[in-house]
């Protein structure tokens, strides 16, 4: 079997982790490890990247994912969705990641998870809060990677990927219905 004349790059990634609230490590022990495993697994697939002309960058990417409480996701919220809620997740992709400019590391955004509203989330809709975290992780990233689900062709598109990506990781589709979610 011959090499590909083309391989894809290996991707070289960065994440940072802040936690600000400590009812997530309570919660999960592993969540930096964790966070940066779902991280790699979503960039890691070309389809991800299907938004950016040069694909899969050669130079150093950095993802920062924050896992917050509520009152902090509120106020980011309020401030730039002009929302005076929390939310599950907020993604913030980079204005200018560097990818056109030429520079030594690619910055795609920020992720910011709200422990109180996925925590509840994950009880309502019957899942682990492990399942769901590795669910909003997958959604934050696809955002920062230029998804969106504006309209339904994208919302279609960016369930397909997460559906992808989270049976990956041994997670059900998380849109099916409760009954419908074993692997």
């Amino acid at each position: 079997m011959a090499d590909d004349p083309n391989p894809e790059p290996e991707l070289k990634l960065a994440v940072e982790v802040n936690i600000k609230d400590p009812a997530w490590t309570e919660a999960l022990p592993r969540l930096e490890a964790l966070a940066a495993e779902v991280v790699s697994e979503v960039l890691a697939r070309p389809a991800s990247w299907r938004h950016f002309e040069a694909g899969i960058p050669v130079r150093p990417v950095e993802v920062s994912v924050c896992f917050a409480g509520n009152l902090f996701v509120q106020g980011l919220n309020a401030k730039y969705r002009e929302k005076n809620t929390p939310t599950n997740v907020l993604s913030f992709p980079a204005d200018d990641n560097g990818l056109a400019a030429g520079e030594q590391e690619v910055l795609l955004g920020d992720i910011v998870l709200a422990f109180g509203v996925v925590a509840e989330e994950a009880k309502t809709q019957g899942k682990s809060l492990h399942e769901h975290t590795v669910h909003l992780l997958v959604h934050g990233v696809l955002h920062l990677a230029g998804y969106s689900h504006q309209d339904e062709p994208g919302t279609r598109e960016m369930e397909k990927l997460e559906i992808e990506t989270l049976s990956g990781f041994g997670i059900a589709d998380p849109y099916a219905a409760p009954e419908a979610r074993r692997l």
